[in-house]
This record gives structure tokens, C-alpha cells and sequence, in this order.
């Protein structure tokens, strides 16, 4: 599983540091030296999470984040400051900023803290039998989660979770030529642990296919034609519990 981390901050013996640690700890580690930079950073790849320093000449730590949050929602950012920057940090918290630490960071909870994304953030599998709507919703996702797969039948899903272990499953509900039921159960029985989300254009039939499951199997149902909005909603959700 790829883990990477954008390490924001106008000091660059610190962020030589962070780099160094969290390299040490199995992260990707980038540098940005700017809010500016940490803006053109994150365009131009999908992170698993960000740890960005308030105070920074130019664009301020919130700022930056106020601009990444506009275009990837869903992406986590924690900040660092040594100031008593009370307005601002209250400002990042409504605005939904995953934490606030103080500096000297406490590394312990950094790391903590990413390694609870790192798992959070697995790869995430969609199974689709029609190659169209598969693209377009894997590239979707691909705007806000580094690694998404995908799979265009059941065998291939298959293959998928055992060669990659992903940690989310978006599934249709009805593939071609299989019943739900037994698509559920293959996935599951394969992997267990795996965060599943079924959706499907026959209202009755996803309802009725899961309330026949046992209750813990499905995460959520969506029914199709859905928002992306609503998706990107429950795999922030799950991804932050």
C-alpha cells in the first residue's frame, strides 16, 4: 500500500526532519516549502494526508488549507503551529481540519495519527461490469484518494483482494449473468474485513439483497443514478471513524 504525506512548512531544516522521520515510519514523504507550493503540490498528485504549518510567509497554513479543502474535500490535513493562533485555528477547525498540533510537534501522535489514515486510506476497489461507468466513477475517486482500482467482473474483483487487499469495495450490485447474493459472499468470504458499498439501478433489489445480510456486511446502499458527492460523503466518513 502506497502512504504518502505532503509536509508543509517555510522552515526547511524542519520539514527535512519530518520527511526523514516519517520516511523511517514507511511514508512517501514531499516537501513544500509554501502554501503556495503545497497548492501546486496537491494538483498535481493525490496524497494520502497533509501536515502543514500554520504560520508561512505568503499563504498562511489555514489558507492553504481553505484552497486544498475546495478541491479535495476529502483529503485529511493536520496542522502544526508554535503560535497562539487562536482565530485561525478555530477558523481550520469549523472549516474541518482533521487536528491541530502544537510545536515542538509530539511525533508520537503524528505518526499515530497517519498510521490510522495509512490503513484508513487502502486502496479502494470498483467492480463494475460496465466499462463506462467504471471509468468514469474510478476517475472520480481518483481526484480524492491516491489508489483506486478496478475490476470489471467478479473474478477480476477477486483477484484484486488478493493481490492488493483493498480497503474499501464499491460494488454493482448485479453483475452480469451472477446473482447479488453470492457476489457478496465471494467478496466477503475472501475478505472479511473489507469496507463494502453496494450500489445498483433496481431500488428493490439492493434493499431487499441487504436487509437479507447480516447487518455488519454492508456499510451503505446507494441507489443509481447517485451524487458522487454522496460516495466521496461516505468513504470520508468511514475513512475518519
Amino acid at each position: 500500500m502506497t502512504r504518502t504525506v505532503l509536509v508543509v512548512d517555510d522552515d526547511r531544516d524542519m520539514v527535512r526532519t519530518l520527511c526523514g522521520i516519517l520516511r523511517l515510519h514507511g511514508w512517501q514523504s514531499t516537501a513544500a516549502y509554501s502554501g503556495e507550493e503545497a497548492i501546486a503540490a496537491i494538483e498535481q498528485r493525490a496524497y494520502t494526508a497533509v501536515l502543514m504549518d500554520v504560520r508561512m510567509p505568503g499563504l498562511n497554513g489555514v489558507e492553504a488549507f481553505q484552497r486544498i479543502r475546495s478541491t479535495r474535500p476529502n483529503l485529511p490535513v493536520i496542522l502544526m503551529t508554535a503560535y497562539a493562533a487562536h482565530e485561525l485555528i478555530a477558523q481550520a477547525e469549523r472549516d474541518g481540519v482533521l487536528m491541530v498540533l502544537p510545536k515542538p510537534l509530539p511525533i508520537g501522535r503524528v505518526t499515530e495519527a497517519l498510521d490510522r489514515l495509512g490503513h484508513a486510506n487502502g486502496p479502494i476497489l470498483v467492480v463494475d461490469d460496465d466499462p463506462e461507468f467504471l471509468d468514469t466513477l474510478s476517475a472520480i475517486l481518483s481526484r480524492s484518494y491516491p489508489r483506486v482500482l478496478k475490476a470489471g467482473s467478479l473474478e477480476e474483483a477477486l483477484e484484486q483482494l488478493v493481490q492488493t487487499d483493498p480497503a474499501v469495495v464499491i460494488m454493482d450490485l448485479k453483475l452480469h449473468g451472477l446473482e447479488p447474493d453470492d457476489c457478496v459472499l465471494a467478496i466477503k468470504r475472501l475478505s472479511p474485513e473489507v469496507l463494502l458499498i453496494l450500489y445498483s439501478g433496481h431500488a428493490a433489489l439492493l434493499d431487499h439483497t441487504v436487509d437479507g445480510l447480516p447487518p455488519h456486511w454492508v456499510h451503505a446502499r446507494l441507489q443509481k443514478p447517485f451524487p458522487p458527492e454522496r460516495l466521496l460523503q461516505l468513504l470520508h466518513a468511514a475513512h475518519l471513524r
